[in-house]
């Protein structure tokens, strides 16, 4: 599932970039990230590292597409309306 091309932000963001290493987890992209293998970790993982430096400006944004699924029988229940709207 690692070779989707959804997941591929880092294509859209650094054109001709060259992989060198794929992770599925977060962890893994952070501590690969630290030890200088290359440039990676979402904004909420890599701020509140001080040993990280951003290297993008804020305004990269990668828009995706996302998909709920609910079992019929709970579509009415408020819980599940009120999470819906606050994903939308």
């Amino acid at each position: 599932m690692l070779d989707v091309p959804a997941l591929r932000i880092l294509d859209e963001v650094l054109p001709g970039h060259r992989t060198r290493i794929q992770t599925n987890n977060i962890t893994g992209q952070w501590t690969a990230t630290a030890a200088g293998l290359g440039v990676s970790a979402p904004l909420y993982v890599g701020d509140p590292d001080p040993t990280l430096v951003r290297i993008l400006p804020e305004e990269v944004t990668v828009l995706r597409k996302y998909w709920l699924i609910v079992p019929r029988e709970l579509q009415r229940r408020a819980r599940v309306r009120t999470t819906i709207a606050t994903l939308r």
